[in-house]
């Protein structure tokens, strides 16, 4: 056996092992940094864009669906809503956090979450492919409808009072204020009009697509045009 030849051999394929390993970390990291994004000040996805990719708090595993690529999250009440798709393009939320929480779709990109103490929020899918809480600062968000084209409505309640009828009994009256919110802004608008009933949910409905109406509980309505 020759010696020196194997010996040759053996401190080539170490050198080879050895800068093989040097020129994969200059060329991989580069691509694992490219894929990290960074989400919300506290948040990381990873990898960008790939089905079964992750979502980190705080650089933890927080979130990971094998069948999704997440795209975003946000927190609300004591949990996290995350939004997700198929590799056909359907949108996925769902609710991680208090079991006792309801969170349902109303329509296509609109949502809705309950918490155990009756809050609530709607929330949506932006323009820009976000999560939206609409009107975040309310607890009392609700009754959204969609048009069917290019626009969603609801109320939020503004303030309650104790009403005393004639025949002495008190009541507590509900003022709400009615939002308007287009699919291809996020901009809110809100009708100059305050409504007020003795019920705690206004009916909303759109009779057309630029024309909405809201009902009271004793059966009166009233048509609002939307442009």
């Amino acid at each position: 056996m020759n010696w020196n030849n194997t010996i040759k051999i053996i401190i080539s394929l170490i050198l080879f092992l050895f800068c093989g390993n040097i020129f994969a970390q200059d060329v991989d990291q580069p691509v694992l940094n490219e894929g990290i994004v960074t989400i919300r000040n506290d948040y990381q996805l990873f990898p960008l864009g790939k089905k079964g990719n992750s979502i980190y708090f705080n650089k933890k595993r927080l979130l990971t669906r094998p069948n999704l690529i997440l795209k975003d999250i946000i927190q609300v009440f004591e949990g996290h809503v995350a939004y997700g798709i198929t590799e056909a393009g359907e949108q996925k939320l769902e609710y991680i956090g208090n079991s006792d929480a309801n969170f349902f779709k109303i329509a296509t990109g609109y949502y809705q979450i309950i918490d155990e103490n009756r809050k609530k929020k709607l929330i949506r899918i932006n323009p820009a492919d976000q999560i939206q809480i609409l009107l975040p600062r309310s607890n009392t968000a609700s009754g959204l409808v969609f048009n069917g084209e290019n626009k969603a409505a609801f109320f939020h309640i503004y303030k309650g009072d104790t009403i005393e009828s004639d025949d002495g009994k008190l009541n507590y009256q509900y003022t709400f204020k009615i939002h308007i919110i287009r699919s291809t802004d996020d901009d809110i608008t809100t009708l100059d009009e305050t409504v007020s009933d003795f019920n705690p949910r206004l009916k909303l409905k759109w009779l057309k697509a630029n024309l909405l109406q809201y009902q009271l509980s004793n059966g009166t309505v009233k048509d609002f045009r939307i442009d």
